[in-house]
């Protein structure tokens, strides 16, 4: 895929539409495996003193699995491409944001409400969650989310 060559709000727009998609089919029926997968990622991430890189690493990881637990390969091979062309937007960002611990420890949170919602089979919490994560990491991204 030409992804590389796409905007980042177009990337986020992509990512939005299949994110979504996807935990509605997760929290009907998830793929236990890419849970657990999402779990061991949001565990990283709670780690006292974690480095930003690991960080990130691990929310891409969580993002991965939580569409791979909708059963939907095609979605799920779309979603690495977009992680890894996001991730390239993502380097640095944190360590240029003021108050980065807190950033990362809400961060965290929205990450956990996303699973919790997925866990109790509410897709549209899920998708409620996802969608202010997403727009959230885009203003930060991207210094409000504006189209280049």
């Amino acid at each position: 895929m030409a992804l590389d060559r796409v905007d980042l709000a177009d990337l986020v727009d992509l990512r939005s539409v299949i994110e979504t998609a996807a935990l509605a089919r997760a929290a009907v029926a998830p793929d236990p495996a890419f849970l657990d997968e999402a779990r061991a990622a949001l565990d990283v991430m709670r780690r006292p003193g974690i480095a930003i890189a690991d960080y990130q690493e691990a929310d891409l990881r969580f993002h991965a699995a939580l569409v791979g637990a909708s059963g939907n390969i095609a979605m799920h091979l779309v979603m690495l491409s977009v992680r890894g062309v996001l991730a390239r937007f993502m380097v640095g960002t944190q360590a240029a944001i003021a108050d980065g611990r807190k950033r990362l420890e809400s961060t965290t949170a929205e990450h956990a409400a996303i699973l919790a919602a997925v866990d109790g089979s509410d897709g549209a919490a899920a998708i409620r969650h996802a969608r202010e994560h997403i727009l959230g990491s885009l203003r930060l991204i991207d210094g409000g989310g504006r189209r280049s």
